[in-house]
């Protein structure tokens, strides 16, 4: 029988140490995606006040196991899911920022799409601000479009 005191203390595994090492770093990229999933899903359950059998019946789901799948960080999604997740606690699962769209690639040009509206009555103003602008549009034509090299 363990004595209290040993309760807590670190274990030392050779096993599981070995295992670890293991993991390549586009695994270990895998599992912190799926670990940022389900913590994502249960901050915006918390902040709903939701508990698993909310999620459960907005999700029209009959097992609560899934829910419990979906949060421990171990579940493969599937974009739909994730759209009907995010659906239900008003979140957006599939948000991908430019900075993980670059990621591991070098970017060595990038260009934004842009509008410029303007709307005056007075034909003078128009033309004093939108020619600056025209101007500038013109000199950088090459911001027309989009595009990650």
């Amino acid at each position: 029988m363990k004595k209290f005191e040993d309760i807590g203390k670190k274990h030392h595994s050779e096993l599981l140490e070995d295992l670890v090492g293991k993991i390549t770093p586009a695994e270990q990229e895998k599992v912190d995606y799926k670990m940022g999933i389900a913590a994502k899903i249960g901050f915006a359950m918390k902040k709903k006040g939701w508990k698993q059998i909310d999620l459960m019946k907005a999700l029209d789901i009959n097992s609560p196991s899934i829910i419990s799948k979906y949060l421990s960080g171990t579940h493969n999604f599937t974009v739909d899911t994730l759209i009907e997740i995010g659906q239900a606690l008003d979140i957006d699962l599939l948000n991908i920022s430019l900075e993980e769209k670059l990621r591991g690639k070098k970017a060595s040009k990038l260009t934004f799409t842009y509008d410029i509206v303007v709307n005056l009555n007075s034909a003078s103003l128009k033309e004093e601000l939108t020619q600056p602008l025209q101007t500038v549009v013109d000199e950088h034509h090459s911001y027309k479009s989009t595009s990650y090299k």
